[in-house]
């Protein structure tokens, strides 16, 4: 029977990481001068194992603690910003009876492998969902939903793929847009996070705070935890 498959993060760093170590792992092995790679070699191989695991089994786990911080309702209208493979959105969708989760992505190859909407959709199907799952084509800074259409917005490792500071802004901008008042956003990644807590304080968010989430590999994940306020700010 064929399993769901959310594919690797950064196959190209994960592949550099192997090669390199297995050319050490020769060089020390044919040349004695050399010996002195295999210390390198096992690093190198050891990080690209973990990298593995994480990206196969310890974001699994991951997304069942991002989900656990939903005060779930189960007719919610959920977005995953950058959903990928569809690793959060499908969680979602099986937290949510008469709702419906939205994923919105670039597919961009190079940030995780096999990332293209029929593999996200043939997750969906295999995780038993589909009829609760739609994709669309869409950059997280300009998202193609009305505002104040989502109940909750939900991201892994996907905005500091945005290089400057101001477009990482937009996309925080853009989640408030689409949440409800009162709607809750949970973003998630291994760097900025920080920044995005003052970000979305700047932007006018409600309560918002730096959650640590847990370990993938050899990242602590973190995540902007929060809510859009209810009613604007006199």
């Amino acid at each position: 029977m064929k399993s769901f498959d959310y594919g690797i993060d950064a196959p190209n760093v994960l592949r550099n990481l192997a090669f390199s170590g297995f050319l050490c792992l020769v060089f020390a092995s044919l040349f004695p001068v050399v010996r002195w790679l295999y210390s390198p070699a096992i690093s190198l191989l050891a990080t690209a194992g973990l990298w593995l695991y994480g990206s196969k089994i310890g974001k699994l786990h991951l997304r069942e603690k991002l989900m656990k911080l939903v005060q779930w309702k189960g007719d919610e209208l959920v977005l995953d910003e950058g959903c990928g493979s569809g690793l959060l959105l499908n969680a979602a969708a099986k937290r949510i009876t008469v709702g419906r989760a939205y994923g919105v992505d670039i597919w961009r190859q190079e940030d995780l492998a096999g990332n293209d909407v029929q593999n996200t959709l043939n997750n969906a199907h295999l995780e038993g969902v589909a009829d609760r799952v739609e994709v669309k084509d869409g950059d997280v800074r300009s998202l193609p939903f009305e505002a104040e259409s989502m109940d909750v917005a939900i991201s892994l490792n996907v905005v500091h793929n945005i290089s400057e500071r101001q477009e990482r802004d937009k996309a925080i901008n853009e989640i408030l847009r689409v949440l409800k008042p009162g709607g809750q956003f949970i973003i998630c990644d291994f760097r900025n996070v920080g920044e995005y807590v003052t970000s979305f304080r700047g932007a006018g968010a409600g309560h918002v705070e730096k959650r640590f989430i847990g370990f993938v590999g050899f990242f602590p994940m973190f995540a902007a935890v929060g809510r859009k306020l209810s009613q604007k700010k006199d």
